[in-house]
């Protein structure tokens, strides 16, 4: 299965998420769980964009752009909902790729997993 399968899939999964949060008013649908397939997806995605990318700078530019921008809409989808402010998945995301990157980077496996560790605390 090739990569914009794969975001084709996650996609539509993450837009039943949110479309079946819209209908049931906040509250858990069936939607729902058609959409939790969606995080694994764009996690692997993540993954694979690392492991195939020439300029890590420039990748982690990107997202992080891109999570800024998407953090409006999804603050605005949180408000009519009556939910505090939190950070959008964006954001763990780059946690993730920043983990991978310091295990992978670091000479001194005991701090990779520290820096992983930390990543995990911060995504928490």
């Amino acid at each position: 299965m090739s990569s914009f399968v794969l975001k084709i899939i996650a996609l539509f999964s993450m837009f039943c998420d949110h479309f079946g949060r819209v209908l049931s008013k906040g509250e858990l649908s069936f939607m729902n769980y058609i959409g939790r397939i969606a995080f694994p997806i764009f996690a692997f995605q993540i993954s694979e964009g690392y492991a195939h990318t020439k300029d890590l700078k420039k990748y982690f530019i990107k997202l992080f752009t891109f999570a800024l921008i998407s953090q409006i809409p999804f603050n605005l989808f949180q408000y009519a909902f009556g939910y505090d402010f939190t950070f959008n998945i964006m954001f763990t995301l780059i946690l993730g790729l920043s983990a991978i990157t310091l295990w992978d980077k670091l000479p001194n496996k005991l701090l990779g997993a520290l820096g992983v560790i930390i990543c995990i605390f911060l995504g928490n």
